[in-house]
């Protein structure tokens, strides 16, 4: 190709994928991100069309100067928001073509959008902006606590104190794994976190819950040389201390001064690591341990652990013919059992997810290089578009891991809405049924159409 012909084909793919283009750096936002996935979804433009079709007729119809068009058109307005939920309702109700672009969009619906009116001579921020439902994923649980634990007798380790009662480890204090454990005694902050998150949304849950936990840490060693622990309540004063000894630097913990073992709960798992250390080794252990390789290999020790905890329930007895066996006064006979808790479909990570969180990856490149999947052409170098794509970043994985976030994407909010169609049709066709019988007529005090009951 000659250079004329490259950089007119790239200006092809700047106008398809306009957030990848400078130019329009200052579009780019909330609104605007929801907008560009949800016209990319499969319900939503068949959504728009039920709309189009059935419902915006019906509103145009009710928007006569007649009280009995004001009840019709507030009716068909309440029923249809609560048949296809807030955030489409605003989609449908401003306009929003799926055929067309967040920038050919009219500068007024940009601005609802983003949650401002225009006025004669301003524009005014009034509310949030029209986000999809789980625009902002939720993030996988983390939670923070310190133990000090010991040495009985025979050498086993033993828990001295529970400072915090995050988890309670007389759970595992009972346990071999557990009284085996290569730790030296002292004070050791734990980790619970749910190993099913993906490692960036772990990350950033950690982030959050930390900050949280002990607040601007790093000034209060400045100060102190020690940080306070906010346990919670409604005055949140610190209670405890934490003094690591190794400063604000980064000094990586010892095999003696960190595990990481299950939790009697499937699915989740703590990282102990001792108080000796500040916040950032804590992190940077963390990290170690979600790596692949790491993962692995302790991820497959808890499992073992979860296949073998079991919870004791009752169940009814039996006769030998099937029916359910009573005593002397009649009542069902219950019997102890112990059952298994751990179930792989539930509390094992989902086989098939992006190694990048959909809330940490980049989703604007994501739904980019989506189309480019979507489309059946490479995402590479073996086609134009997916080799332009990959010309941004320089890395299949920074490419691939994206899409793979905004397919999931898509596929999460088709497979949430996909009966909402029908139900929009539905309330439609009840609405003009409904003007049909003259009941809004009637509900206003004036005379109904012909022939209506």
């Amino acid at each position: 190709m000659t250079p004329a012909e490259i950089e007119l084909q790239q200006r092809r793919f700047l106008a398809r994928w306009w957030w990848l283009c400078e130019d329009h750096a200052k579009d780019k936002c909330e609104a605007a991100l929801a907008w560009e996935t949800l016209r990319r979804t499969r319900f939503y433009p068949e959504l728009w069309q039920t709309f189009a079709r059935q419902t915006a007729p019906l509103l145009r119809d009710a928007a006569k100067p007649s009280l009995a068009g004001v009840f019709q058109q507030g009716h068909l307005i309440q029923t249809a928001r609560e048949a296809v939920g807030q955030p489409y309702f605003d989609f449908l109700m401003g306009g929003f073509d799926p055929g067309l672009t967040w920038l050919e969009l009219e500068k007024g619906q940009r601005l609802r959008a983003r949650g401002f009116v225009l006025g004669e001579r301003e524009v005014l921020k009034v509310n949030g902006e029209y986000l999809l439902p789980r625009q902002q994923a939720d993030l996988p649980a983390v939670g923070f606590s310190v133990v000090e634990l010991g040495r009985d007798k025979a050498g086993h380790v033993v828990v001295s104190k529970q400072i915090c009662h995050e988890y309670p480890f007389d759970r595992l204090g009972h346990l071999d794994f557990f009284r085996g454990l290569p730790l030296q005694p002292g004070r050791y902050v734990s980790v619970l976190f749910d190993t099913r998150g993906a490692r960036d949304a772990l990350l950033e849950a950690f982030d959050g819950a930390l900050r949280r936990w002990v607040g601007d840490w790093r000034a209060a060693m400045k100060d102190s040389g020690r940080f306070g622990i906010l346990w919670g309540g409604e005055d949140r004063k610190p209670v405890e201390f934490w003094a690591p000894e190794f400063g604000s630097e980064i000094v990586r913990a010892k095999r003696n001064e960190m595990a990481l073992i299950p939790s009697d709960d499937p699915g989740s798992a703590i990282l102990l690591v001792s108080a000796r250390h500040n916040p950032e080794t804590l992190r940077a252990s963390f990290h170690t341990h979600l790596k692949m390789a790491r993962f692995k290999v302790w991820h497959s020790r808890c499992v073992e652990y979860w296949k073998t905890v079991t919870v004791e329930t009752l169940e009814l007895v039996r006769n030998p013919d099937g029916t359910t066996a009573g005593d002397e006064n009649g009542r069902p006979l219950r019997r102890p059992v112990r059952r298994h808790v751990f179930h792989p479909e539930r509390d094992l990570p989902p086989k098939a997810k992006a190694v990048r969180s959909a809330r940490r990856a980049d989703l604007w490149l994501g739904l980019a290089a989506d189309d480019v999947v979507a489309a059946g052409l490479a995402l590479g170098k073996g086609s134009a578009e997916g080799a332009f794509l990959y010309g941004l970043c320089k890395d299949y994985a920074a490419l691939k891991n994206p899409q793979r976030s905004a397919a999931l994407r898509l596929r999460e909010l088709d497979q949430g809405a996909e009966a909402l169609r029908e139900a929009l049709a539905r309330q439609s066709e009840e609405n003009a049924r409904l003007a049909k019988l003259g009941c809004f007529a009637a509900a206003a005090g004036e005379q109904g159409p012909p022939g209506s009951a």
